[in-house]
C-alpha cells in the first residue's frame, strides 16, 4: 500500500516529534550524528554478529 508507506516515511523522517523538541527525526539525526552515546541515547546502535 503506497499511501501507508508514504505516511510511514513522512512520520519517521519529516514530521516534527514532541519528544525531539519539535524537530523531525531526520534533522535530529543530522544535527546529532557526532554525539557520543553518553550524550544522547537516541542514536542508532550498531550490532555486530
Amino acid at each position: 500500500n503506497h499511501k501507508l508507506i508514504n505516511w510511514l516515511l513522512w512520520y519517521n523522517t519529516e514530521r516534527p516529534h514532541h519528544s525531539l523538541k519539535m524537530i523531525s527525526p531526520m534533522k535530529f539525526i543530522i544535527n546529532n550524528t557526532f554525539l557520543t552515546p553518553q550524550k544522547s541515547r537516541m542514536i542508532w546502535t550498531h550490532t555486530f554478529i
